[in-house]
């Protein structure tokens, strides 16, 4: 098993960020593989380990799996963790219902499990699928995307195209993941691991931000368990002034 962040050069200073939080609501002792280009000029914690696919110039404009597929191919293990580098996590991780989710897909009954619901017109046409999870549809939109999970190797790679972008992923894989027979599950009652995105578009994510305060709760989403920790404020406000065109 591996954990794997992707960053690229713009975007490495959420790096900063995103390893507070993971070794706050994960685990300080879990090794976490960084994929990016340019190694970041500030030190990462201990427990995460950059790994470079080269120089970003050297690749087709924000390419993403062309880069990365070599690099994740080497990785130990048929089963992977992943984070996008913006997806800073927001309250502890719940360790019993992600370790059933690990074994369903080493025993080959799952082949991705969400860390956290999608919106509320994904979650509400999932199906129930046992006491702990609830199942993807055949045709429900967006069964391939890079939301954080826990995902069968093989089955996450067989989705990579050499010249596609993170938007293409999700956009192109959308009408061949309909209907491939994987089962792709969420937690039924509490998430595994919510988590925030902290950059939309290029940029610190105000349409949520606005939302938080403006909620009494510090909430920013359509159920209970999309929030920010009055202790974690400063963190994410470090980054309201962030726009990927000034890195």
């Amino acid at each position: 098993m591996c954990f794997v962040v992707f960053t690229s050069d713009k975007y490495l200073s959420l790096l900063h960020g995103f390893s507070e939080l993971f070794n706050k609501y994960w685990d300080p002792n879990q090794h976490v593989h960084v994929l990016g280009f340019k190694e970041p000029s500030f030190k990462l914690p201990s427990n995460f380990e950059f790994i470079s696919a080269g120089k970003e110039e050297d690749f087709e404009p924000k390419a993403f799996c062309g880069p990365f597929e070599p690099i994740l191919k080497d990785l130990p293990g048929e089963t992977l963790t992943y984070f996008l580098e913006d997806t800073f996590l927001i309250s502890p991780l719940r360790k019993e219902t992600y370790l059933k989710a690990k074994e369903l897909i080493i025993e080959g009954k799952a082949h991705k499990v969400q860390l956290f619901w999608g919106g509320p017109e994904q979650y509400t046409k999932t199906l129930p699928y046992d006491e702990t999870f609830r199942v993807f549809p055949q045709n429900l939109n967006y069964r391939c995307n890079l939301a954080p999970s826990v995902i069968n190797k093989e089955y996450f790679l067989q989705y990579f195209t050499q010249s596609f972008t993170v938007w293409e992923f999700e956009l192109y894989n959308m009408e061949r993941a309909r209907n491939d027979q994987a089962n792709i599950l969420v937690s039924w009652r509490d998430p595994i691991s919510p988590w925030f995105n902290v950059v939309r578009h290029g940029r610190f994510n105000n349409e949520q931000w606005t939302r938080i305060e403006q909620s009494n709760e510090n909430r920013f989403a359509w159920n209970k368990f999309q929030f920010i920790d009055n202790s974690d404020m400063d963190i994410f406000l470090r980054y309201k002034n962030w726009t990927a065109a000034e890195q």
